[in-house]
């Protein structure tokens, strides 16, 4: 069995690599206000009536009008979808498509988190694809090229703007299900940090740590290559350094800007690397008892990590090193032990949640 195991991490280690990701990474728009570059974007990928999925919060609050003025601005019609809620399901996704149809729609417009994002991949698939949604769960099971997708996250964690994985929700059958494939990646992120700014504190800390869980799991994987391991480490490094300051004040733009940053890294390091366990358990809990996903990575992680033990050492180890606790010197179990005692310091000093609502030990 272990040789079986082992033969397995190389095919797809060698089969991730293959891919060469690296080639594939959306093409990114950045800096505070970008976001009124929409319009033109969109132009530039032959949109002339998008569909832009989000959620009814964010049209109620205006925080999607600069979308709205961007795309009439360059005199481009649009259709709205904003039903989208946290953990899409697949009934959010045909909804979607009708809408799309209905509008006549020739590309997609993702505005909000990663709930968002994830709805307008999986509606792009039904379109040039159409089948039952739960047909897509797996990998490569969307064979054809998406419309034009744009994703403008207004979160900073998912990195759903630069992956080619989509999580829906079965109702009936109470889990979650990913959706893995090239075909559903973004064209183009828009990283507009003002967007951010009013994002609630819970929010931050859960989508950051989100972040991290999405750096350190690839970073730990067999998976791992040292393409992907520097993006986890950027990633990493940015997610100590500015999520407590975003925590602290969501008006820090420099912060903000940092945070988004950090979570497309991240983004890009699980499309390169996978994530583990943590997300296993996390979507499991999600699916059955509706925690936030961000809120349950965070929760299980400083579990998993102290669970995996010496197999991570030299990873953990470099990475408290690099983040300033501690030095080459120190020993790697002790190294390993400080950068989990930060992460749950983190967690804490943000006041996030430390046990699922509704759960029992027989669950």
């Amino acid at each position: 069995m272990p040789m079986l195991h082992g033969l397995k991490v190389k095919l797809t280690k060698g089969a991730l690599k293959a891919m060469n990701f690296e080639k594939k990474i959306p093409q990114t728009v950045e800096g505070a206000g970008c976001v009124d570059k929409v319009g033109a974007v969109a132009k530039e990928l032959k949109m002339s009536h998008p569909l832009v999925v989000t959620d009814e919060v964010l049209v109620k609050l205006g925080i999607i009008d600069p979308v709205f003025e961007s795309l009439r601005r360059e005199g481009l019609e649009y259709t709205l979808y904003d039903k989208v809620v946290p953990d899409p399901t697949t009934d959010h996704v045909l909804e979607g498509a009708k809408a799309y149809k209905n509008g006549s729609c020739d590309g997609i417009i993702a505005f909000g988190g990663g709930s968002s994002i994830d709805c307008a991949k999986v509606v792009g698939a039904y379109i040039v694809d159409p089948k039952p949604v739960g047909n897509y769960a797996g990998v490569g099971r969307v064979k054809k090229e998406l419309p034009p997708l744009i994703a403008i996250p207004t979160t900073a964690g998912t990195g759903s703007e630069t992956t080619f994985g989509a999580i829906i929700r079965d109702v009936k059958q109470e889990i979650k299900f990913s959706v893995i494939a090239l075909e559903i990646l973004p064209r183009v992120a828009i990283l507009d940090p003002e967007l951010l700014e009013k994002l609630p504190k819970g929010m931050t800390a859960a989508t950051g740590m989100d972040a991290l869980t999405h750096a350190v799991e690839a970073y730990t994987g067999l998976w791992r290559t040292n393409a992907s391991a520097k993006w986890s480490e950027r990633s990493i490094k940015r997610i100590f350094e500015y999520l407590p300051r975003c925590y602290e004040d969501g008006t820090d733009m420099e912060a903000r800007s940092e945070i988004l940053k950090a979570a497309f890294e991240a983004g890009v390091a699980i499309s390169m690397a996978g994530i583990g366990y943590v997300h296993a358990i996390a979507h499991t809990v999600g699916g059955r008892f509706h925690t936030p996903h961000g809120v349950a990575n965070a929760m299980i992680m400083p579990h998993v990590l102290d669970f995996y033990g010496e197999a991570c050492y030299d990873q953990l180890s470099h990475l408290a090193v690099m983040i300033g606790i501690g030095n080459e010197s120190e020993d790697k179990k002790a190294l390993s032990k400080k950068f989990v005692a930060a992460i749950r310091k983190m967690h804490a000093d943000m006041n996030m949640p430390v046990s699922v609502k509704g759960m029992k030990r027989h669950d």
